[in-house]
């Protein structure tokens, strides 16, 4: 009943496509931190961004507990280390823009997007 009378209402289909469009943006912008190597970010975490500019810049936005809850991850690492932490990172940015408010989320995005 509500998937007929709520959820099919063009408002809300519209709300739904908008945050679509937030969150796949949002995960796009920071796709940069994904593609570097483990040792790479690692350095961008202590401050030495020399040759990765836009990943230094990225890198500041994230919440220090964000990166906290990263380090403690990482340190359970099982298996291969470098696929441990590229799924850390992975959690990093996900836990990050998953806790974000609608409110949030849309002026992050726009700030990145130079909206």
């Amino acid at each position: 009943m509500a998937i007929r009378h709520v959820f099919s209402v063009d408002e809300v289909k519209t709300l739904e496509l908008q945050g679509y469009r937030i969150l796949t943006g949002l995960l796009e912008h920071y796709r940069p931190l994904l593609r570097l190597s483990r040792s790479q970010f690692k350095q961008l975490l202590e401050g030495k961004t020399q040759g990765l500019l836009l990943e230094g810049l990225l890198v500041r936005r994230l919440p220090n507990k964000h990166i906290k809850a990263y380090y403690q991850l990482c340190q359970e690492s099982v298996g291969d280390v470098d696929v441990w932490e590229s799924y850390c990172r992975c959690r990093l940015l996900q836990d990050m823009i998953s806790g974000m408010t609608d409110q949030y989320a849309l002026d992050e995005f726009k700030t990145l997007s130079v909206v």
